[in-house]
């Protein structure tokens, strides 16, 4: 997994004060999306909400960015959750190969 792919996984589980769950407990209480991304030569941060909630989701915006969740338990877990789905990815091409 390349650097901009873990950070858009790693910034998707919340602020280290939060954690994932209460941090996206307050994104849902306002009807509030936010969701990072990286592509091939893209990495996109996306913030979606009324515009009543607009200003408010800019500030967990800030949040996230000055204290994402880089714990050594969220690095362990997305990094076993890319193992498997590399697993899972080359169990497929050796199933479709295989047909």
């Amino acid at each position: 997994m390349d650097l901009a792919k873990l950070s858009a996984k790693l910034l998707n589980e919340g602020t280290k004060s939060d954690g994932a769950v209460e941090f996206s407990k307050k994104l849902e209480d306002r009807a509030i999306d936010l969701s990072v991304n990286s592509g091939n030569e893209t990495f996109v941060v996306e913030l979606n909400s009324l515009r009543s909630e607009f200003d408010y989701g800019v500030k967990l915006l800030e949040k996230l960015l000055n204290n994402p969740n880089y714990t050594k338990d969220t690095m362990s877990n997305n990094k076993n959750s890319n193992s498997r789905g590399v697993k899972d990815e080359k169990r497929a091409i050796l199933i479709i190969s295989h047909i």
